[in-house]
Order: C-alpha cells, then sequence, then structure tokens
C-alpha cells in the first residue's frame, strides 16, 4: 500500500473504474494485466523513481517498463482529457463550499477558498546552447533553495482537489 498508495483492492476498483482491458498491450507488443500495469503507473507517480529500481518490484527491463508507463499514461489521458483540465462548472459550483470550509476552520477572511501548494524539482546546472551566450541558469536557479530547480505550483483545495 505504501509504495503505490492503494492496497490490492483499491488497484482492482481503480482498474474496474477505469474501464481498463484485462490485458494492456503497448505499441511494441509489451503486454501486461491491467492491474500490473496500473502498479507500475502508481509505483512511478507515487515518489519519484528511477526505471532501474523498479527492475526488482516488477521483474521487468526499464524498456518494458517505460513502455507501460508510457502507455498507461496515454491510455487514461486519452479516456478522460475532457475530465483532467480545469472544471469551471465544479469550481464554481464548490468555491463557496471551500470558502466555508476554511472559514470554519477559523480563518479570518471569508473569501480564501484553497491554499498554493509548491514542488521544487532539482535539476543540473544547465549550460548554454552551442554558439549562444545565453544564461538558462538564471531560469532555473532558486535563490531560496540555492539550486537549479523546476518550481510546480498550484491551489490546492481543503478537499484535496488541485486546481
Amino acid at each position: 500500500e505504501l509504495l503505490f498508495r492503494f492496497d490490492v483492492s483499491g488497484v482492482l476498483a481503480l482498474c474496474r473504474h477505469f474501464g481498463l482491458p484485462e490485458i494492456m498491450i503497448t505499441d511494441q507488443r509489451d503486454k501486461a494485466h491491467c492491474s500490473e500495469a496500473l502498479c507500475i503507473l502508481l509505483y512511478r507517480l507515487s515518489y519519484p523513481k528511477r526505471l532501474y529500481d523498479m527492475i526488482k518490484v516488477f521483474g521487468r527491463s526499464t524498456g518494458q517498463i517505460s513502455r507501460l508507463f508510457r502507455h498507461m499514461v496515454l491510455y487514461i489521458y486519452d479516456r478522460y482529457k475532457d475530465l483532467i483540465y480545469f472544471q469551471h462548472r465544479i469550481c464554481s459550483e464548490r468555491i463557496h463550499m471551500y470558502a466555508a470550509a476554511i472559514r470554519g476552520k477559523g480563518s479570518p477572511m471569508s473569501n480564501v477558498f484553497g491554499f498554493i501548494d509548491g514542488t521544487k524539482n532539482a535539476v543540473c546546472r544547465p549550460s548554454s546552447r552551442r554558439g549562444t551566450k545565453e544564461n538558462l541558469q538564471r531560469q532555473v536557479y532558486s535563490g531560496h533553495k540555492r539550486v537549479h530547480c523546476l518550481n510546480c505550483q498550484a491551489v490546492v483545495t481543503p478537499d484535496g482537489l488541485a486546481i
């Protein structure tokens, strides 16, 4: 459960709810049971993992793991792309509920509906492209953390939805 964020029954329920075919087949003819392919996706997304570290868990080559992971991402995106992006209707329906929940926990302001949540992913120091003098380091350097990183931010609502 700690590795995938779901227990066995949760993974099987996700397979049913996502409507996954029993056998997932990549473009390169890699085959996996839908629960194994979903576990590869969940494991990789649960925390930054190297493909090499996943060999021991799944007993597959890094190439197979990579292709199955990509296949699952594309499958879920293609099937649910209309639901993935910002849902104006849902947000407008729930925004007052979110603000009331935050106000109920003691916020002095009545119009707060979410909180900024951010993650900094460290990257290697970038070099300039051949033949140019551009300074790409400035684009990814964080003076706060004193590292080169990519900064990802989202607004998170009280029910955990990132909008």
